[in-house]
């Protein structure tokens, strides 16, 4: 008797939120997008005019996320099974945002990853 050719596991397929669009939170947005086992599931941004150029770029790959820009209530959806919070340089007050965020997460259950920048040079 051979094994499977597939096993089903608890989830076949991911669904991510990812929080912060610009910069990094694009390139989450390519890497998710390239997972054949991933759906881009919800944005999460206070920009207006990111979140829409964000949005056009997942719809245009096939994903049709909700868009949130409260990370409280992204949180509430009980689908979502990851969260990726990815934060800008310039705001010294997002560090405890994305740290707020990603506890809140842990706390629903959710997969979190935080990416945040190590260092930066402000000359």
């Amino acid at each position: 008797m051979g094994a499977p050719a597939h096993v089903a596991g608890a989830i076949d397929r991911v669904r991510v939120a990812i929080m912060g669009l610009r910069g990094r939170g694009e390139d989450h947005i390519h890497g998710f997008g390239s997972l054949s086992n991933v759906e881009i599931a919800a944005l999460c941004d206070i920009d207006d005019n990111v979140m829409a150029q964000r949005l056009h770029q997942v719809q245009k790959v096939g994903f049709q996320p909700e868009t949130y820009s409260d990370v409280r209530k992204l949180l509430e959806n009980k689908t979502i099974d990851a969260v990726s919070i990815c934060d800008a340089p310039s705001l010294a007050r997002a560090h405890r945002h994305m740290g707020h965020a990603g506890r809140q997460g842990c706390l629903r259950r959710k997969a979190v990853l935080v990416q945040s920048f190590a260092c930066c040079n402000f000359k």
